[in-house]
């Protein structure tokens, strides 16, 4: 190689060794903080479900009694239902009107069920960041966020009965011809899983309601945008939590009607059990609304329980 000869304009000559060309080794993708956190934060239903249920267990008496003292108009109307309508046989199934008794009591516990959800949610947050609410906080909280999450649930609550509604009609139509029946009975299995589906996208329009107040339809929104992207392990948590919280619920309510005697029984043992499973429903969609907020934005529960300060 001459002086002024470069290494790149040196030219093969006899004898030299070939070496094979160099492959540019391909550089990794650098991976910021945030998105790096964000990997580690992700929804997980093991961390959703363990954490709702350590918390409710850890706080099963003032949960349950806060349930309670949002309850007392349904014990109030199943009283007066039970041992006024129906013992003095007021109730006549024939009626339509007496159908109404059921449908007041059944709108009363939703709008009771949003009301536990946003005193609890208060209580639950504190309890993750290491503090603990009063009792007299976690009411106030409730009650001052409490219009917004009636319309809430009420709107979630008719959105997901309005896609299992024509299962209904669907399915009794199933017994026409061979071919009608089987599109028959698809259509009337796919409602339930639509209203289910919207159940997982809807789920945390509530705690969003109380968190953030952003509004009704905004939270709606904010929860459409929140379980982007995380529906279908939200829907298997929802399947899961519901079908454990259905079975203790049915066992309480069968061991409070076996030691509870006479025609109280009728009424005292599932609404004892719809408070207990009341609470732990709130808390698991704290519990999940927290968990998509660290996973989406990487907020951590510090900020997130800032808003009660």
């Amino acid at each position: 190689m001459t002086e002024n000869e470069g290494p790149a304009q040196r030219r093969q000559r006899p004898g030299d060794r070939i070496s094979p060309p160099r492959t540019p080794r391909r550089a990794r993708p650098r991976i910021s903080p945030r998105a790096r956190r964000r990997r580690e934060l992700q929804f997980r239903v093991s961390r959703v479900l363990s954490t709702s249920f350590y918390l409710w267990g850890a706080n099963f008496a003032r949960f349950t009694l806060l349930a309670l003292v949002v309850y007392i108009p349904q014990i109030v109307w199943q009283f007066y239902l039970y041992e006024r309508v129906f013992a003095s046989e007021m109730f006549n199934p024939a009626e339509a009107s007496s159908w109404t008794y059921f449908v007041v009591g059944m709108l009363l516990g939703n709008v009771l069920q949003a009301a536990v959800a946003a005193t609890v949610i208060y209580g639950v947050f504190e309890q993750m960041r290491g503090r603990r609410a009063s009792f007299i906080q976690e009411i106030t909280s409730g009650l001052s966020r409490l219009p917004a999450v009636i319309a809430v649930s009420l709107l979630v609550g008719i959105a997901t009965a309005i896609a299992f509604v024509p299962t209904v009609f669907l399915l009794p139509l199933g017994s026409g011809s061979e071919a009608t029946a089987c599109v028959m009975i698809l259509f009337g299995l796919a409602c339930p899983v639509l209203a289910l589906w919207l159940a997982a996208v809807l789920c945390v329009a509530v705690p969003a309601s109380v968190v953030e107040r952003p509004g009704v339809f905004a939270a709606i929104a904010r929860s459409v945008r929140l379980t982007k992207g995380f529906r279908l392990p939200l829907l298997g948590a929802m399947v899961l939590f519901y079908l454990i919280v259905g079975i203790l619920g049915w066992a309480l309510g069968g061991v409070l009607g076996a030691l509870i005697a006479g025609g109280e029984a009728g009424w005292i043992a599932p609404l004892v059990a719809s408070i207990v499973t009341a609470s732990m429903q709130a808390v698991f969609s704290a519990v999940t609304y927290h968990d998509l907020r660290r996973a989406v934005e990487g907020i951590d529960t510090e900020e997130l329980a800032a808003v009660f300060d």
